[in-house]
């Protein structure tokens, strides 16, 4: 409703407004990549037209850094990475996040930077000519929103251009990190950290759907090793 009324201009926008509220998906919807998929979306080398290699590459920095959130990425200033060293406020929750930054993705960052002296934005995202408006700005919001839209469509044309068997969006680089994470036995608590999350329950409500699969594998396995005693007992 909020994001319809900002569309509408009924309303101004304001960073952080649900950050105390869990504005996610619901736990059981899979948005996470196996390993094997995320590996192939995150291999640049490959030949593609130039809009979808654009794409790759944000969708590769999305993974890169963090699990970062798109609205993060888009927005990110060329004074917040300093000496290696990532450091911006959730657009989300207005948490502190510092991600060193890796040599494969300081090489993406430097192929897709705004290099314009008047641009403050680190990357050339939200760069148009002629949509650089101030952050908080109702305009602003709304250009976001339709990059995010174009960034979504030129995602699902990648995952057929790589074919891929999972979807691509703009949440799924995020999620496939906070699972590798889980399925890596990261501590939740730690996955939080590194997601800037407001809370581990609201990590808890992403990994939920992973840890019961974890849970069914163990009860099989449980009543496998029951049947093979009594077997050996018989």
């Amino acid at each position: 409703v909020y994001n319809r009324a900002l569309l509408a201009g009924l309303t101004d926008y304001v960073p952080g407004l649900f950050k105390h509220v869990y504005t996610g998906t619901r736990a059981d919807v899979k948005r996470a990549l196996p390993p094997a998929e995320m590996g192939q979306a995150l291999d640049t080398s490959a030949s593609l037209h130039r809009e979808l290699k654009e794409a790759q590459i944000w969708f590769a920095l999305l993974f890169l850094l963090r699990g970062m959130p798109f609205a993060d990425l888009a927005r990110l200033r060329k004074c917040d990475f300093k000496d290696g060293v990532i450091t911006y406020r959730r657009q989300k929750t207005g948490r502190q996040i510092r991600v060193h930054v890796t040599e494969e993705a300081a090489e993406l960052i430097r192929r897709c930077a705004d290099r314009r002296t008047d641009s403050p934005y680190l990357l050339n995202i939200l760069g148009d000519e002629n949509c650089r408006f101030p952050l908080g700005r109702r305009e602003e919001y709304r250009h976001y929103q339709q990059v995010l839209r174009r960034f979504n469509r030129k995602l699902k044309l990648l995952a057929a251009a790589l074919r891929l068997g999972g979807k691509l969006s703009s949440y799924t680089a995020r999620h496939t990190w906070a699972t590798t994470a889980f399925h890596t036995r990261v501590a939740v608590g730690v996955i939080s950290n590194a997601l800037g999350h407001s809370s581990v329950k609201v990590t808890e409500t992403y990994l939920k759907p992973f840890e019961n699969e974890a849970l069914d594998r163990t009860n099989k396995k449980i009543i496998a090793y029951v049947k093979k005693c009594s077997i050996r007992q018989g």
